[in-house]
């Protein structure tokens, strides 16, 4: 066990230093860039974004659709739901 190099002091402030100041450099340096975003109406992957400001539908939809009707939503789980064993519930072998 005296054979043992152990890790001077100095190495191990130094190595957290050099953490600490990368890391405030990456906070720094995404404050940067988010800061210097020009504000907008929308986003874009590339250039700017596809409609204007004040659009008023997607160029896919009717607003001249009929208005009103019904819309029948699907519901979660199933009839597997009401089998005790197919949820991984087991009865204990009495």
């Amino acid at each position: 066990m005296k054979n043992q190099a152990k890790p001077s002091s100095g190495s191990t402030v130094r190595a957290a230093r050099i953490h600490a100041i990368s890391c405030i450099a990456a906070v720094l340096f995404a404050l940067g860039k988010s800061a210097a975003a020009d504000p907008a109406h929308g986003i874009a992957m590339y250039g700017n974004p596809a409609l204007p400001q004040d659009f008023v539908s997607l160029p896919y939809a009717n607003p001249q659709a009929p208005k009103g009707g019904r819309i029948v939503l699907g519901e979660s789980g199933g009839f597997t739901a009401f089998i005790p064993s197919s949820c991984g519930a087991r009865r204990r072998a009495s």
